[in-house]
């Protein structure tokens, strides 16, 4: 039998996985307890030979000391809505989220926080990681059902509440582990070996607890009372898992990436914020009123999708300031990037909007199988009456620029003008009664550097 393999052949296998080893370590913050407000710093330092494994890694966090003042504070019950978190969960804490390299310069700048972590767990999270012994614990079921509110986030701080129900106390600590929307979640490896020194994490606390906490109470009337402030003890770690390669690996990893005749380079995808705001008067104009709104901010070479949703900073306790709507689903919605408009025709209902917005997530699927929005959750406006503390429908606005023209590197927008056109009218039976503030999620490719010296750097 004659081999069909020549005798000159010779195999060399390449390794599948790289020989080391990982280990999970306990990155401290510099104060070991913080205030509302307060500025938390965590250094990543330099290890050699190792990478920061950031699908492994996570941030601890602890609220404790809950100190809740207001008027008509209630216990939550299966038929009574007291206190509770925000939909948001304990991202409702985090202002705003920065990632600082070595050298200075902000990898990563995420402002408004919040309002951005919910439009992308309302979109595109499965809603087990609502469940308490998820990597989200304590995020609340999207549903929009008081049912599913007590039973997935009810009153877990324990709270002692006082006769008068004017304060209220928690009796236990809480604790935390979300993976943060930056690219300490986004980037799969940090090659932390590389770098010159300590790479930060920077996060700004909210000043206010009712950004936390609301008490979602049907009475009093929900344009008084409810909670009007308080205070907590907060605390921060990274729990990091590290890994950490052989010397022959390192040389392998070298060789690939070029290390040593240039900078490093990868890319990846970041978000940025932008706000603005609509006064109460165009949202309850009778007839259609188009919202034309200039969107500032960093222009990326390859812009993948816009995204917006409405907020109010209610001035009552009663209500959740990070529920979120599409301020356009009763007119039109269209976007003019320099001379171009997206897409060709307006977005004339609900129906059209949410199709768009699910292409920015990849949500888009020609099967129900694979679609995440729940029956009942898109809505026309906030519900500003007793049952709309709970009982908001959730949605957003946006349009994917990588399915337009099959151009899966997004819009070069660097020298032009970003524009939305949003249609406004009134929606009967909810009329707005405080202007919406309305945040503009961009979506762009990245491309992270790091030189021999160690200085690592951004460019979008």
């Amino acid at each position: 039998m004659t081999s069909l393999v020549s005798d000159n052949y010779i195999y060399e296998p390449t390794p599948r996985v790289l020989d080391g080893y990982s280990y999970r370590t306990l990155l401290s913050s510099e104060s070991s307890s913080y205030q509302l407000g307060d500025y938390v710093r965590i250094a990543i330092p330099p290890v050699s030979n190792a990478f920061l494994n950031t699908a492994n890694s996570w941030v601890n966090i602890t609220i404790g000391d809950v100190v809740l003042n207001g008027t008509n504070i209630v216990q939550d019950t299966p038929t009574v809505a007291g206190v509770r978190h925000s939909i948001a969960g304990i991202h409702s804490l985090i202002d705003t989220c920065s990632v600082v390299s070595p050298n200075g310069q902000f990898l990563e700048h995420t402002p408004n926080y919040q309002s951005q972590q919910v439009m992308n767990w309302i979109n595109n999270t499965d809603l087990s990681a609502a469940l308490p012994n998820s990597i989200t614990n304590n995020t609340p079921d999207v549903d929009n059902t008081f049912a599913d509110f007590t039973t997935v986030n009810g009153n877990s701080i324990a709270l002692t509440i006082n006769a008068g129900a004017t304060s209220a106390t928690g009796v236990a600590t809480e604790h935390f582990s979300p993976t943060l929307s930056c690219m300490l979640n986004g980037t799969k490896a940090l090659p932390i070996c590389w770098f010159a020194s300590d790479t930060h994490l920077e996060l700004l606390l909210t000043k206010d607890i009712l950004s936390v906490f609301h008490n979602a109470s049907f009475s009093p009337p929900s344009t008084v009372g409810g909670l009007t402030g308080g205070s907590c003890t907060i605390t921060v770690e990274i729990d990091a898992m590290i890994d950490i390669v052989t010397d022959n690996s390192m040389t392998l990893i070298k060789k690939k990436a070029g290390y040593g005749s240039g900078p490093v380079s990868w890319s990846g995808t970041q978000q940025r914020s932008s706000i603005h705001s609509i006064s109460t008067a165009e949202l309850n104009t009778t007839g259609e009123n188009i919202k034309s709104t200039i969107i500032g901010g960093v222009r990326p070479r390859k812009l993948l999708s816009i995204q917006q949703a409405a907020f109010v900073n209610h001035p009552s306790g009663h209500y959740d300031r990070w529920q979120c709507v599409n301020p356009y689903s009763n007119g039109s919605f269209q976007m003019r990037i320099g001379t171009q408009l997206f897409p060709p025709r307006p977005m004339e209902s609900a129906a059209e909007m949410i199709q768009h917005v699910q292409k920015c997530y990849n949500q888009k699927s020609l099967t129900v199988t694979n679609n995440r929005l729940k029956e009942g959750f898109y809505g026309p406006r906030f519900s500003e009456t007793g049952t709309g503390t709970i009982d908001t429908f959730r949605g957003s606005v946006g349009y994917d620029f990588c399915t337009f023209d099959g151009n899966t590197d997004g819009l070069d927008t660097t020298n032009i003008i970003i524009e939305t056109l949003g249609g406004l009218k009134a929606v009967a039976g909810f009329p707005a009664q405080f202007p919406f503030q309305v945040i503009t999620v961009k979506r762009f490719q990245v491309l992270y550097s790091c030189d021999d010296a160690g200085n690592v750097s951004v460019s979008y």
